[in-house]
């Protein structure tokens, strides 16, 4: 970034833009079974993490000024977006047809262990 540049995702994020891991880190995930049985554990939580965060800025945003200014607003557009594109429900997970149960009691330490699926 060049000097006197502001960086509207971390002014909106503040500390937690260098979170680790990082929400866009979600995006390169190991897309293994193991994985994404762990994140959609907490099935609550997960569609909703990124756009709790999303949310929380624009609220921000409008308390402070009243109304959310041009940049603003193309950033929660490409934000939203984003967040709906890297979420495993936008590729299908979980099905259970296809990637078993999801009860990680079923699942013995050191295995046998489901079959993977892959996703590109």
């Amino acid at each position: 970034m060049k000097p006197g540049e502001t960086d509207g995702f971390r002014e909106c994020w503040g500390t937690l833009a260098d979170a680790d891991p990082h929400l866009l880190d979600l995006y390169h995930v190991n897309h293994s079974r193991a994985a994404l049985s762990e994140i959609a554990g907490d099935s609550k939580a997960l569609p909703n993490r990124p756009f709790d965060g999303i949310f929380t800025c624009e609220t921000r945003w409008k308390n402070e000024s009243g109304a959310l200014a041009t940049e603003q607003i193309g950033w929660l557009t490409w934000a939203k977006e984003i967040a709906g594109a890297i979420s495993p429900f936008s590729i299908g997970y979980p099905d259970p047809a296809k990637d078993g149960a999801f009860d990680s009691n079923l699942i013995p330490p050191g295995g046998p262990y489901p079959a993977t699926r892959n996703f590109k």
